[in-house]
């Protein structure tokens, strides 16, 4: 009975810090890791004796399998990036942070259609988000970036872009990402002294900004 107490206890005292502390999401699955490694040893040092002479055996072994068979399916949840994110954007598709990190995985991938879409999908949600039309600004900068200097589309792209980073400054003043990819823009459209001048307003706001200089 000391032995149940102890592990007991351990999951609840582990659980204060996310019980006094806010989260800022719903579910934060890590905060369960310490708290369940009590109940697993719990539940491994009592279980083999109860199964042994308890008289739902077979209920035991078929709660084991379902979960064994849960754990597998939720592995390959977690196989990469992309799995992990399109399946939280299908578990909740009215929050913005799952589908700002969806876009973020496609744009590693070289998807950028589809990081396009989900950027401009977690702006429908929360316009104001500034990390999804920053990353969707360095989306159509990237873009421009890859066109010939001589592409009919490259200035197109370039104004969106700097659309877009102005709209963030315009909500946060002092945005670093927004204020550093502004600046390079400007470069990029030949508005040489508008660009120095916007790097140097990022500056003075960070200057410890490696990549300002």
């Amino acid at each position: 009975k000391g032995d149940s107490r102890f592990w007991i206890s351990w999951g609840l005292i582990s659980l204060l810090p996310a019980t006094l502390v806010p989260l800022n999401v719903l579910i934060n699955e890590h905060r369960l890791y310490l708290p369940l490694a009590g109940l697993a040893v719990l539940v491994g040092r009592h279980w083999p004796e109860r199964i042994g002479k308890g008289r739902n055996k077979a209920l035991w072994f078929i709660l084991l399998i379902l979960f064994g068979a849960h754990t597998i399916t939720r592995n390959t949840t977690w196989e990469s990036e992309l799995t992990l994110w399109r399946d939280s954007v299908a578990r909740s598709p009215l929050m913005a942070r799952p589908h700002v990190h969806l876009g973020n995985g496609q744009a590693a991938s070289g998807n950028s259609a589809g990081a396009e879409r989900s950027f401009q999908r977690t702006l429908e949600i929360e316009p104001t988000h500034r990390a999804a039309r920053t990353n969707l600004a360095n989306l159509y900068l990237e873009h421009a970036l890859g066109l010939h200097e001589q592409d009919p589309k490259r200035p197109s792209a370039l104004d969106r872009a700097l659309e877009e980073f102005d709209t963030v400054l315009g909500s946060d003043s002092d945005y670093r990402e927004a204020l550093s990819g502004r600046a390079t823009v400007l470069s990029q459209l030949g508005r040489r002294e508008s660009a120095i001048a916007a790097y140097e307003q990022l500056l003075q706001l960070h200057p410890h900004f490696a990549d300002g200089y």
